[in-house]
């Protein structure tokens, strides 16, 4: 069970990074709690994680065992077939996907008021195709003021109109960290898949910002960030 937690707000560690350290600023979140690790949501049988618009069907399922895998392996809720939400309404998910090191994510879902909810889940498994077993789980919440911050950076990097593979990268990323970009909000699911080398400008800084609303759950991925 989840206990509501009350202030004082403590302040994330900020990932460092000699190249970029101006993009992440310190983000104030509540204490986390750790409940126990029967999740909170469960995914239905067959449910998959991917549209079927997103992708070729063979794409699809490629992704579906790839990403799909790791999120089912959290007992994340699967977005599929979310509706609209009502406007100022949002959820959105963030998947780190690490080659060699075990996966994590990190869900905001904000309501009516200017608060929101944050879960973080990690794994232990080998990153890449190996996603292993959830061994964590942190609940948290945003105040207002942060809900405000993460607002305008999703604003920058527009996740709704960015397509769910980059195809216009003229160079080949190999290993390092996948990351995908989930939201729901008022125009209905989105989803982006990126490597973190094609991962620039203001989706790179909404990703490295969310990443610091994780206190213990999940693997230290600041040396993936070049």
């Amino acid at each position: 069970m989840t206990r509501k937690l009350a202030f004082p707000w403590i302040m994330a560690p900020l990932l460092l990074s000699a190249c970029a350290a101006h993009e992440a600023a310190p983000v104030s979140v509540s204490k986390p709690s750790f409940p126990a690790l029967d999740a909170p949501t469960r995914l239905a049988q067959n449910e998959g994680y991917l549209p079927d618009v997103l992708a070729e069907p063979e794409q699809r399922s490629s992704y579906e065992k790839w990403f799909g895998d790791h999120l089912a392996a959290m007992k994340e809720p699967s977005w599929a077939k979310a509706s609209p939400l009502p406007r100022g309404q949002f959820k959105l998910r963030i998947l780190y996907l690490p080659s060699f090191a075990p996966a994590h994510a990190v869900r905001v879902e904000k309501g009516k008021d200017w608060t929101a909810a944050v879960t973080v889940n990690g794994l232990n498994g080998r990153g890449g195709y190996a996603p292993g077993s959830r061994i964590g789980f942190e609940a948290s919440m945003l105040p207002g003021e942060e809900v405000g911050e993460l607002s305008r950076l999703m604003a920058d990097a527009n996740l709704a109109t960015l397509p769910f593979s980059d195809k216009s990268a003229n160079f080949i990323c190999t290993d390092g960290m996948r990351i995908v970009f989930e939201l729901v909000d008022d125009r209905g699911h989105h989803m982006a898949e990126r490597h973190e080398c094609e991962t620039k400008g203001p989706l790179r800084i909404l990703a490295r910002h969310v990443d610091q609303y994780r206190k213990v759950v999940g693997a230290d991925i600041k040396y993936y960030w070049h």
